[in-house]
Protein backbone atom coordinates (compact mmCIF):
# COMPACT_ATOMS: atom_id res chain seq x y z
CA UNK A 1 0.00 0.00 0.00
CA UNK A 2 1.09 3.96 -1.32
CA UNK A 3 1.82 5.67 1.74
CA UNK A 4 0.32 8.78 1.44
CA UNK A 5 2.41 12.42 1.98
CA UNK A 6 2.50 13.97 5.47
CA UNK A 7 0.06 16.88 5.59
CA UNK A 8 1.50 20.10 4.58
CA UNK A 9 -0.21 23.29 6.50
CA UNK A 10 1.34 25.57 4.05
CA UNK A 11 -0.19 24.67 0.91
CA UNK A 12 -3.61 26.10 -0.27
CA UNK A 13 -6.15 24.20 0.17
CA UNK A 14 -7.45 22.41 -3.72
CA UNK A 15 -10.00 24.46 -5.67
CA UNK A 16 -11.17 27.67 -7.80
CA UNK A 17 -10.09 31.09 -6.88
CA UNK A 18 -9.83 34.38 -8.35
CA UNK A 19 -6.01 35.44 -8.81
CA UNK A 20 -4.34 38.72 -8.83
CA UNK A 21 -1.15 39.22 -9.25
CA UNK A 22 0.39 42.02 -6.13
CA UNK A 23 3.79 42.39 -7.71
CA UNK A 24 6.20 41.58 -10.39
CA UNK A 25 7.64 38.29 -10.78
CA UNK A 26 10.91 37.37 -9.28
CA UNK A 27 13.06 35.68 -11.98
CA UNK A 28 15.41 32.64 -10.75
CA UNK A 29 18.16 30.89 -12.91
CA UNK A 30 20.45 28.30 -11.98
CA UNK A 31 22.40 26.87 -14.44
CA UNK A 32 20.00 26.27 -17.61
CA UNK A 33 17.05 26.07 -15.33
CA UNK A 34 14.80 29.37 -15.13
CA UNK A 35 12.01 29.63 -12.66
CA UNK A 36 9.88 32.45 -12.00
CA UNK A 37 7.92 32.89 -8.73
CA UNK A 38 4.59 34.79 -9.06
CA UNK A 39 3.13 36.63 -6.06
CA UNK A 40 -0.87 36.95 -5.21
CA UNK A 41 -3.96 37.91 -3.33
CA UNK A 42 -6.24 34.59 -3.80
CA UNK A 43 -10.07 34.48 -3.28
CA UNK A 44 -12.01 31.42 -2.70
CA UNK A 45 -15.18 31.01 -3.85
CA UNK A 46 -16.80 32.07 -0.20
CA UNK A 47 -14.87 35.42 -0.51
CA UNK A 48 -11.95 34.04 1.94
CA UNK A 49 -8.84 35.80 0.50
CA UNK A 50 -5.26 35.22 1.34
CA UNK A 51 -1.22 35.82 -0.16
CA UNK A 52 -0.43 33.28 -2.22
CA UNK A 53 2.71 32.39 -4.29
CA UNK A 54 3.88 30.18 -6.81
CA UNK A 55 6.63 29.08 -8.98
CA UNK A 56 5.72 28.46 -12.61
CA UNK A 57 8.49 27.27 -14.81
CA UNK A 58 8.59 29.08 -18.75
CA UNK A 59 7.36 25.97 -20.36
CA UNK A 60 4.51 25.67 -18.61
CA UNK A 61 1.26 26.17 -19.99
CA UNK A 62 0.38 28.33 -17.15
CA UNK A 63 2.91 30.49 -17.46
CA UNK A 64 1.89 31.25 -20.91
CA UNK A 65 -1.48 31.97 -20.19
CA UNK A 66 -0.72 34.06 -17.79
CA UNK A 67 1.75 36.09 -19.89
CA UNK A 68 -1.09 36.70 -22.63
CA UNK A 69 -3.41 38.18 -20.37
CA UNK A 70 -1.42 40.69 -19.53
CA UNK A 71 -1.19 41.29 -23.03
CA UNK A 72 2.29 39.96 -24.28
CA UNK A 73 3.18 39.57 -27.29
CA UNK A 74 3.71 35.68 -28.66
CA UNK A 75 6.43 35.66 -30.69
CA UNK A 76 6.45 33.40 -34.09
CA UNK A 77 5.83 29.97 -32.42
CA UNK A 78 2.48 31.98 -30.74
CA UNK A 79 4.83 31.34 -27.44
CA UNK A 80 4.96 34.96 -25.27
CA UNK A 81 7.93 35.31 -23.49
CA UNK A 82 8.54 38.07 -19.86
CA UNK A 83 11.61 39.10 -21.38
CA UNK A 84 9.63 40.58 -24.42
CA UNK A 85 7.50 43.13 -21.94
CA UNK A 86 7.63 45.16 -18.63
CA UNK A 87 7.08 42.77 -15.87
CA UNK A 88 5.13 45.84 -14.07
CA UNK A 89 2.16 45.79 -16.52
CA UNK A 90 1.69 41.82 -14.81
CA UNK A 91 1.23 43.83 -10.99
CA UNK A 92 -3.04 43.62 -10.91
CA UNK A 93 -3.67 41.15 -13.63
CA UNK A 94 -6.66 38.89 -12.27
CA UNK A 95 -8.01 35.67 -13.90
CA UNK A 96 -9.54 32.30 -12.51
CA UNK A 97 -7.98 29.24 -12.05
CA UNK A 98 -7.53 26.04 -9.61
CA UNK A 99 -4.93 24.95 -7.38
CA UNK A 100 -4.13 21.56 -7.19
CA UNK A 101 -1.41 19.58 -5.71
CA UNK A 102 1.07 17.32 -7.09
CA UNK A 103 4.24 15.18 -5.95
CA UNK A 104 7.36 17.44 -6.14
CA UNK A 105 9.46 15.99 -9.38
CA UNK A 106 12.29 15.51 -7.41
CA UNK A 107 10.63 14.55 -3.95
CA UNK A 108 7.51 12.84 -4.26
CA UNK A 109 6.85 12.84 -0.86
CA UNK A 110 6.68 16.41 -0.78
CA UNK A 111 3.54 18.18 -2.52
CA UNK A 112 3.26 21.20 -4.70
CA UNK A 113 0.57 23.64 -5.45
CA UNK A 114 -0.05 24.03 -8.76
CA UNK A 115 -2.13 26.40 -10.87
CA UNK A 116 -4.20 24.74 -13.21
CA UNK A 117 -7.42 25.68 -15.86
CA UNK A 118 -6.69 28.97 -16.32
CA UNK A 119 -10.11 30.60 -17.55
CA UNK A 120 -10.13 33.98 -19.68
CA UNK A 121 -13.05 35.96 -20.52
CA UNK A 122 -12.45 34.90 -23.89
CA UNK A 123 -10.53 31.45 -24.69
CA UNK A 124 -10.97 32.50 -28.27
CA UNK A 125 -8.36 35.34 -27.96
CA UNK A 126 -5.86 32.87 -26.93
CA UNK A 127 -3.69 31.56 -29.72
CA UNK A 128 -3.02 27.67 -29.04
CA UNK A 129 0.85 26.60 -28.77
CA UNK A 130 2.34 26.10 -32.33
CA UNK A 131 4.40 23.18 -33.44
CA UNK A 132 7.74 24.36 -33.00
CA UNK A 133 8.55 22.52 -36.21
CA UNK A 134 6.11 24.18 -37.85
CA UNK A 135 6.69 26.29 -40.67
CA UNK A 136 5.69 30.09 -40.07
CA UNK A 137 3.53 31.51 -42.70
CA UNK A 138 4.82 35.11 -43.81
Amino acid sequence: MAKLPDFQPNLAPEGKYHFKVISEPDVNKTGNATWIIFKFNIKDEAGNERKFSNVIFPGDEEYRKILLIAGAMPDKKVIPHLSNMDTRELVGVEFDAEIIHEPDKKDSTQMRDKIRNIIFDSEEDVPPPSNPDDEVPF
